[in-house]
């Protein structure tokens, strides 16, 4: 077990916050289903993968991305299976028979990869979900000017934006037809790959933040004007929020 711990601390960087305990346990769950598999000679059932697929949240929360995920079970699957068809060698066990054993596991590793998948889905969704309303109360807050000192903890913890930077607020919304505000939504997110920031739509039109002003190919207004700051973010009492430049605001606690 030792070993199994010690190969994913050394090979899949994101599990760097998963506890050995945690880790541990894994292992124990894919043994099990080995074992289920042989003895039941087929995969378990999909419900029953599908609840041991859900041990996958912790994961995903604690930033493991979902191909070293994948990559991590069928390592730990593969160290499984060979260590059985040796078993089954020592207790006189038709090669044929062990064979049959080892493709039932990778069979039952296919199905659990599936469920794996979904359930990344599932937590993409409820994450996507939660970070629409959380950007959307950020920007509502800039835009009344009620930012206090938790809206700049999440600025800074979730979007790197610190309090000493200054910020572009922009709106973003098709010139035409042929797009819609999701085209600019998506096109939006993708330029603020580069530019420390988020954007959430708002109406008919994408409005957000970002450290640098952004470009958006295609037929696209993206006014990043002071003028046009002001539409999106008014002076609030207190200093909260207050311009600092030309198409920018700069925060402060």
């Amino acid at each position: 077990m030792t070993d199994v711990v010690c190969h994913v601390r050394t090979t899949y960087q994101t599990y760097s916050l998963v506890t050995d305990q945690e880790l541990r346990s894994s292992f124990r769950q894919n043994l099990d289903i080995s074992i289920q598999t042989v003895r039941r000679a087929a995969p378990p059932e999909a419900a029953t993968l599908e609840r041991y697929a859900q041990i996958s949240r912790s994961r995903f929360e604690k930033g493991v991305l979902v191909d070293e995920l994948i990559r991590a079970f069928r390592w730990s699957i593969g160290v499984i299976a060979d260590q059985l068809t040796v078993i089954l060698k020592d207790l006189g066990v038709s090669a044929e028979s062990g064979v049959h054993a080892y493709r039932l596991i990778w069979r039952a590793s296919d199905d659990y990869t599936s469920q794996l998948v979904s359930e990344y889905r599932r937590h993409q969704i409820r994450l996507d979900s939660q970070n629409r309303e959380m950007k959307a109360d950020i920007l509502s807050r800039l835009q009344s000017g009620t930012v206090d000192k938790e809206t700049l903890r999440v600025l800074s913890s979730r979007f790197n934006l610190l309090q000493e930077q200054s910020v572009c607020a922009f709106r973003a919304k098709p010139t035409d037809s042929a797009l819609d505000v999701l085209d600019v939504m998506v096109q939006a997110d993708t330029a603020l790959v580069r530019s420390r920031g988020f954007a959430a739509i708002k109406g008919d039109h994408v409005v957000g933040v970002c450290t640098d002003p952004i470009s958006i190919s295609g037929p696209v207004a993206i006014p990043h004007l002071a003028h046009r700051v002001a539409d999106l973010v008014r002076q609030c009492q207190g200093g909260a929020v207050y311009l600092h430049g030309p198409g920018a605001r700069q925060l402060q606690p």
